[in-house]
């Protein structure tokens, strides 16, 4: 009998084959089976996976932010730069255009046929308002059409060249024009005698809507907005859905602090015309003392983004009522 009970002992001793070993994974298994219902493991199981998938969700919602306010810079840039060239081919034409007449009066003097030209085609209609030249003493002394006699020489554009012959153009800031009788942008150049001294100005007269329906087509969304500023920081033109106003001074805005540091780039700013929060671009015209400003409304910026993160919202509130139905029914069957 005591030699038996050893046999037992030792056969007991010897470790179970390896096919009948419990793993940890089974261990657990059972452990679980034994503690925790299998309806609380599905809801642990659901719970885990939606805070998974709306973590996923805000990393995703987060890239796509970022992506279209990289977009919408690309953008707002590309019209920011589209504006700053069709600016510097139309002003060209008008400085071109007081060039010739300026040349052509300093070498004819009184032969000079300004409405002659006008009339074999020489300037383009589609351009201007109105050319002329006016005399040292302001008054008209010629024009591309008929007019009534009027005289500038209270005006800044005629004023700013009587006492200095800067060989440069002048930009003025909108004005409504006695002779033509509309709101328009004079550009301006002086007229020197034989010797130098002063002997008028020519003008070349350009009505703002010019600029102003360019930017009526471009496709920048609902709010957004279209500038052409003087360094003086007055607006020449303007486009912001169906308002054209002119004049605005913007001296105080956020542009100005920008141009400080560069004469390009982008900025979220609120419009000190009309309090529209947008991602601005913004150019230095180059060669003109310009610039140029497209903005889009914050909520054109973010539109696509908004749309998903209302789905996302409709999706979570389903899921939160899915999972509310799914706590009730367990505690359901725990009672």
């Amino acid at each position: 009998t005591p030699r038996h009970g050893c046999e037992m002992t030792a056969i007991s001793s010897n470790p179970p084959p390896a096919a009948a070993r419990t793993t940890r994974f089974e261990r657990f298994a059972d452990w679980l089976g034994r503690h925790v219902s299998a309806s609380w493991a599905v809801l642990a199981l659901c719970v885990g996976l939606l805070l998974a998938l709306w973590v996923s969700l805000a990393v995703y919602m987060s890239v796509e932010k970022r992506s279209a306010l990289e977009d919408a810079e690309r953008q707002v840039n590309n019209y920011a730069r589209l504006l700053e060239e069709q600016t510097v081919r139309t002003v060209r034409v008008l400085d071109q255009t007081t060039v010739f007449v300026k040349t052509e009066y300093e070498r004819l003097g009184k032969n000079f046929d300004l409405a002659g030209y006008a009339q074999r085609g020489v300037f383009l209609d589609r351009f201007f308002n109105l050319i002329i030249l006016a005399g040292p003493d302001g008054n008209i002394t010629a024009a591309d059409r008929k007019l009534p006699p009027s005289n500038i020489a209270d005006r800044e554009h005629f004023k700013v060249h009587v006492n200095e012959d800067s060989g440069k153009l002048f930009i003025s800031k909108p004005v409504l024009g006695r002779s033509s009788g509309k709101w328009s942008v004079q550009f301006t150049r002086r007229v020197n005698k034989s010797d130098g001294s002063f002997n008028g100005i020519v003008v070349a007269s350009l009505d703002p809507n010019y600029f102003s329906e360019f930017y009526k087509s471009l496709d920048t969304g609902h709010g957004s907005v279209a500038v052409l500023a003087g360094t003086d920081g007055i607006v020449r033109a303007r486009r912001s859905d169906e308002d054209n106003t002119v004049g605005q001074d913007i001296n105080n805005s956020e542009l100005f602090n920008r141009l400080k540091t560069a004469p390009s780039g982008n900025y979220f700013a609120r419009s000190v015309v009309d309090g529209t929060y947008r991602l601005y671009g913004y150019r230095k015209v180059r060669d003109y003392p310009l610039i140029v400003l497209v903005g889009f409304s914050e909520n054109e910026v973010y539109a696509e983004y908004n749309d998903h993160v209302r789905v996302m919202r409709l999706m979570g509130g389903i899921a939160d009522r899915k999972s509310t139905r799914l706590n009730s029914s367990h505690t359901d069957i725990s009672r």
